[in-house]
């Protein structure tokens, strides 16, 4: 037997039949190096072989999900496109829950500081299945979270009507809790 091709690093030569001939065992260029009989999807680093590794390189793959080629039971989480988050099911027979902003988000597991979005997280229970209280302007906030996660003076302001968690407003730094706000809560010249 001869060396492992994924020493190999040019395609020409990895995809030659002299390779082969040499006992150099290779399924064949994935994108960067030679890939071995035994290599993995996740090593495949061109779409158009990640999608036809089956003819081009003897590879079960479910396909390219954006920035990777998928295995099979990959996680939705890979999937970083959202036409092919979208599609999910039917493409890649994934399950998912939808796009979350950064990434697709998977069903199983899914808490509203995976989503990424803002529009996804205001009209998370429609795209998503989940219920979130909506966008804190920095993260996407869980129902009945801590008014501290809010980090937006615009939205504090309107946290009781916008996200359904009560606020004394903005404090010049935070979003104070509702109830007992003294004068050293307020960070804000003027406010006090």
């Amino acid at each position: 037997k001869g060396p492992p091709g994924s020493l190999i690093t040019v395609a020409s030569i990895c995809n030659s039949a002299a390779v082969r001939l040499n006992s150099v065992e290779v399924a064949g260029w994935g994108g960067e190096k030679c890939l071995g009989t035994h290599a993995k999807c996740e090593e495949i680093t061109v779409p158009g072989k990640c999608n036809d590794a089956r003819a081009q390189l003897s590879m079960q793959c479910l396909g390219w999900g954006g920035s990777s080629c998928l295995a099979p039971g990959a996680a939705a989480e890979l999937i970083t496109t959202k036409p092919l988050c979208l599609r999910a099911k039917e493409r890649f027979g994934i399950e998912a829950a939808g796009w979350g902003g950064s990434h697709c988000l998977a069903k199983e597991g899914l808490t509203c500081n995976k989503v990424t979005d803002p529009s996804a997280c205001n009209h998370a229970k429609e795209r998503l299945g989940i219920e979130c209280a909506g966008w804190g302007g920095s993260s996407c906030l869980p129902v009945g979270a801590s008014t501290l996660l809010i980090t937006s003076a615009s939205i504090c302001q309107k946290s009781q009507t916008a996200l359904g968690i009560a606020s004394a407003g903005w404090s010049g730094t935070n979003c104070m809790p509702a109830g007992a706000v003294t004068c050293g809560d307020i960070t804000r010249p003027g406010v006090c």
